[in-house]
């Protein structure tokens, strides 16, 4: 890959995306859906879309495991 190949932004808009599709399947009541776009973006670990992406993962996965547990 040369330095004109690079495009960080085909990157950005892929992350943008997925949360978007995150916050569809989470609206239709898919959480696992939801869970695995949000870690699409974690995978990806780029700044603040990443950090909030590992919040919602962190807010998900407590509910269920309180869930199980009642």
């Amino acid at each position: 890959m040369t330095y004109g190949e690079i495009r960080p932004e085909k990157y950005r808009k892929a992350e943008i995306r997925a949360a978007q599709e995150a916050a569809v399947a989470l609206a239709e009541g898919d959480r696992e859906l939801a869970i695995a776009d949000l870690e699409r973006i974690t995978a990806r670990d780029d700044g603040m879309l990443a950090e909030r992406a590992r919040e919602a993962l962190r807010v998900l996965k407590n509910a269920d495991q309180k869930s199980t547990l009642e």
